[in-house]
């Protein structure tokens, strides 16, 4: 079944056939003329077999801050989301860190940079780094930071985490201005519209 989406209100509009395909939105009398629709038999048959209370696949997620877990203790910093954070036993963190004798002042930095968390050691005494294998952040800067991967300061390993949240989306942008009588379009709504001299106009969006 096709469906129009009304592109200054946000009503859904669904007809059977092009024969009764509306010209007009009913709710705010914008013109339809213009706009694709879509056809929701295939999102109806995905939403009766998505689980109630499920999260959508095409729902994109990005990191919102990270948690570290001290591996030999029972110690975990919550890291929130920032562009640039320090942790040391006199930065970041201090409250944890400055428990654990392998942690200098002033121990590694990350950043927040194309969706990723980066670390770099900032010259401790004890080094920091990265998975496994322990890629060095002194003599390799800007490791990314994996999800449930390893972060080694000094000696002490801690399990990574990444907080995610929702993309929030972005705001619609105004593409112009429609003639709420005819429905013609144009860049202002400051002079009479120059189909009809209508001067009701009314801002759509990208």
């Amino acid at each position: 079944m096709p469906r129009l989406e009304c592109d200054y209100c946000g009503n859904e509009i669904d007809y059977h056939d092009p024969g009764s395909r509306p010209d007009r939105c009913p709710k705010c009398d914008s013109s339809l003329g213009h706009l694709q629709p879509v056809d929701i038999t295939a999102d109806s048959v995905k939403a009766e077999s998505e689980t109630p209370g499920s999260t959508s696949s095409n729902t994109e997620m990005i990191p919102d801050g990270l948690t570290l877990k001290h591996q030999a203790q029972d110690l975990t910093l919550k890291v929130e989301q920032a562009d640039r954070v320090v942790l040391g036993r006199g930065e970041y963190g201090a409250d944890i860190l400055r428990a654990i004798p392998q942690i200098s002042r002033t121990h590694c930095e990350i950043v927040y940079e194309g969706g990723q968390y980066l670390v770099t050691d900032c010259s401790s005494s004890h080094g920091t780094f990265v998975g496994a294998e322990k890629i060095d952040c002194k003599k390799q800067p800007r490791q990314a930071l994996q999800d449930q991967g390893l972060l080694f300061l000094g000696r002490e390993p801690f399990l990574v985490t990444l907080d995610m949240t929702e993309k929030p989306e972005e705001p619609k942008k105004l593409a112009g201005y429609e003639c709420g009588n005819c429905g013609h379009r144009c860049d202002s709504d400051t002079a009479p519209c120059r189909e009809c001299m209508s001067m009701e106009w009314r801002p759509f969006f990208e």
